[in-house]
């Protein structure tokens, strides 16, 4: 067998393989090779990434030869081979047609390699590279395809060599070497912020140009966030295309590439670059970065690069343990001059001693305070928190993040002598905490009580503020915004209706103030009409439903005459479908499956659809999350009532849309909370479509399904009331699905289980008149038919 044979029944192996589960994909690979030692070890080879190099802009080579080079690509003439790697070669290029000329590096994959998944890798690389306009990241110019149908790309040619060459060459000092590595962590904290996780930061992709500017390079192996689980479903086999000494513990081991794991490999390369004997704070520097728990590690490239301007300022690193001598060093290192009349003073007079270190002790007491919560605290649960929360695999950080952020706020609001400013920053904190913490109105860490005292917390402050000062506008936009989280809060956590009616109000009376004086009338008037809609929400749900109707109707009224719903503002159109995605599962609600206006539940949950879905198509890529949350949401609303007019095939489809929106956020993050109890709320309503359709075995085994979910849910937070509702209902969902299958001594021992848990859930809360009339008269029927 040939090289190139060799390689073409490696790579079509190696990607069956990816099909079979691991544990028995050793056994099937020696079925397959039947023998040949050779083509198994370049299978395995292909597997730990030993061999795989993306296609490099800069320095890898592969063992087998690159074709002959062709005479043009394009518009441009090959002027020679730069390099070849597993994927094809690059080369050297001039464009000739036009009137300008430049020189170019062109990617072109290898014959004989035409397989789907390397076709898609390719065009991966040029989608990548499109989006990023960064000084230190090599940029594209074009892309296409050859007459023969190669793919290729152009890039820019980097009139440079690697970075480690380049350091042998001009043997830089500590201080050159350390901002080229600020550099390279500039550029890969820029393709993280799109989104982007690099997954292969070595030396080798790094180029050094003739001004000696740091170039990152190859992105031929990055994806962005989330494509990997939603187009490949064996992601973390198919990620092997790794350098080994620079993949972070948790990718050898399978897991997906993410920001921490190219900390890992960041710090990998700084400790390259930085050879032993190093200061000792570099060495922490790089245990840090390097940690073997990626929680451990730099939460992003940008806090990595910090501490490093942090050492080459001579100020206190966030690696090092903090103690006072430590920052007593640091300090006397960058005012010697300072620290000598110090010292003067204090072998002078020791009342003067006294006094100077006093008045220092309380100026760095002051600054700390207030820099902690401006500088740390509302960095980490504002800028840092929305930077990291969008990118694949950081629940564990953004949860780390959470506790450190919460540490800070507890410490700075221990003083009794705050002031105002300060005092609302840090309710502020609180507010956000919550909602990170665990308020379901977004993705969140699912902490249901720590989410709750928070936000108690802050609401708390608020008042007290708003009680000094109600007419400084911060103050009542903060408040504002607060009742509304609590409004939500308690609608959808703590099962408190009339609450979270009174809460949602109130935010609606604020905003309403604030947009009649407030500096932005128009944002506020969309916060008004938000407030509005969660305010008419519970009332369905305590027999009121006449009047949540009345107020939604009122609200669709308002929205269409709005000038900026006519001008055809995205906010305006975000707001109307909103608010009529609630008035057609209010209706739904309402009004009973034969009457004859329960049609009047479909048109404004089509319209609704109709909406999110153009926002989601072509609106910003930045929002794309938003509305993919509120897609799931009417989907799933939507599912219900074509269920009741007995359109399940099309409830089905419904849900199932639903659910590929949600497992595209779980799959991008399996730890975010609040995407799998939707997914959970979906699979409540798919059980019931499915038994509509006779799947009735399906419909059993989700049943089950959801009902160990919410069951370990609850126990973690065994006083959360709202978890132990999911799990009553999850409870006579699953009795009543195994009665529908016709287990009937199954189904009658799950409805006594779930009476007893009616019962408990009673002696907890009171039970609404929704549930009494959907849930405990149907159970009570069941009851009497098994006694029966």
């Amino acid at each position: 067998m040939d090289d190139l044979s060799l390689e073409r029944k490696a790579l079509s192996l190696f990607e069956a393989m990816l099909d079979i589960d691991e544990d028995l994909r050793q056994g099937w690979l020696r079925e397959q090779v039947a023998g040949d030692e050779t083509l198994l070890r370049r299978i395995t080879a292909l597997n730990h990434a030993d061999h795989v190099a993306s296609m490099q802009t800069g320095a890898a080579m592969e063992t087998v030869e690159p074709p002959p080079p062709p005479d043009r690509v394009g518009a441009y003439r090959i002027t020679g081979v730069i390099g070849s790697g597993g994927m094809g070669t690059v080369y050297a290029a001039e464009r000739e047609e036009g009137d300008f000329e430049h020189s170019v590096a062109i990617k072109l994959i290898k014959p004989g390699f035409f397989s789907e998944q390397l076709i898609e890798r390719f065009n991966r690389e040029r989608q990548i590279l499109a989006q990023l306009n960064h000084s230190h990241i090599a940029r594209l110019f074009d892309g296409g395809a050859t007459p023969d149908g190669q793919p290729y790309i152009v890039m820019e040619r980097i009139d440079g060599i690697p970075l480690l060459a380049w350091i042998g060459a001009k043997a830089p000092d500590e201080k050159q070497k350390l901002n080229l590595f600020i550099q390279i962590c500039e550029a890969a904290g820029y393709a993280h912020r799109n989104l982007i996780v690099h997954r292969d930061l070595t030396p080798a992709n790094v180029l050094i140009d003739q001004d000696g500017q740091a170039k990152l390079i190859d992105f031929g192996i990055a994806r962005p966030d989330g494509e990997e689980a939603e187009v490949i479903g064996a992601a973390p086999a198919r990620a092997a295309t790794l350098t080994p000494g620079y993949a972070a513990p948790e990718r050898m081991s399978g897991a997906a590439a993410t920001v921490l794991s190219d900390v890992f490999s960041a710090g990998r390369m700084l400790a390259e670059i930085m050879p032993e004997p190093r200061t000792r704070e570099i060495d922490a520097i790089i245990a840090k970065a390097t940690a073997e728990q990626p929680e451990k590690r730099y939460l992003s490239m940008d806090l990595f690069a910090e501490d490093i301007r942090l050492y080459l300022s001579n100020r206190p690193v966030a690696a090092m343990p903090d103690s006072m001598p430590y920052r007593f060093t640091k300090w006397v290192t960058r005012n010697k001059t300072l620290a000598l009349l110090a010292l003067a003073l204090a072998m002078g007079a020791t009342t003067t001693t006294w006094w100077w270190s006093e008045a220092v002790d309380a100026r760095d007491e002051a600054e700390q305070r207030f820099s902690e919560v401006r500088g740390i605290a509302n960095f980490m649960l504002f800028d840092l928190y929305d930077e990291l929360e969008p990118i694949s695999g950081n629940t564990k950080a953004l949860s780390r993040i959470a506790d450190e952020a919460r540490a800070y706020l507890e410490r700075l609001g221990a003083a009794d002598d705050l002031d105002p400013g300060l005092r609302l920053e840090i309710a502020r904190g609180y507010h956000r905490l919550s909602t990170v913490s665990g308020n379901p109105e977004g993705a969140n860490l699912g902490r249901r009580e720590d989410a709750r005292k928070f936000l108690d917390r802050a609401i708390a402050d608020l008042e007290a503020l708003y009680r000094t000062d109600p007419g400084n506008a911060d103050i009542k936009t903060a408040l504002a915004e607060a009742h509304y989280s609590d409004a939500i809060m308690r609608f959808i956590a703590d099962d408190d209706n009339e609450g979270a009616i009174v809460s949602a109000d109130r935010s609606a009376a604020l905003f309403g103030e604030l947009m009649r004086s407030g500096p932005d009338k128009r944002g506020h008037k969309f916060s008004w009409y938000r407030s509005r809609l969660q305010a008419a929400k519970p009332f369905v749900w305590i027999d009121k439903g006449e009047e949540g109707v009345k107020r939604l109707e009122q609200l669709v009224a308002e929205i269409r005459a709005d000038p900026a719903y006519k001008a055809g503002e995205p906010d305006a159109r975000l707001a109307l479908a909103s608010t009529n995605s609630e008035l057609g599962y209010t209706r739904s609600w309402y009004l009973s499956i034969d009457s004859p206006e329960d049609g009047s539940s479909l048109p404004p949950l089509d319209e609704a659809f109709e909406i999110y879905d153009d926002l989601f198509r072509n609106g910003p890529a930045e929002l794309r999350d938003d509305r993919r949350l509120s897609l799931i949401a009417l989907l799933f609303r939507r599912s219900l009532v074509l269920s009741d007019m007995e359109q399940h095939a099309k409830a089905l489809a419904d849900l199932e849309q639903a659910e590929g929106y949600a497992e595209f956020i779980i799959n991008r993050d399996p730890d975010d909370a609040g995407a799998i109890e939707r997914r959970e709320t979906l699979y409540s309503q798919k059980v019931y479509v499915l038994a509509a359709l006779g799947r009735n075995s399906e419909a059993v085994a989700l049943a089950r399904k959801i009902l160990d979910a919410r069951i370990a849910r609850s126990k973690a937070e065994p006083g959360n009331d709202g978890y132990f509702r999911d799990v009553v209902g999850a409870r006579q969902t699953y009795a009543e699905m195994l009665a529908e299958a016709g287990q009937l001594e199954a189904g009658c021992a799950a409805y006594r289980e779930a009476e007893r848990a009616w019962k408990r859930l009673g002696e907890r809360i009171e039970i609404s008149a929704i549930d009494q009339q959907n849930s405990i008269v149907p159970l009570k029927q069941a009851l009497a038919n098994c006694a029966g």
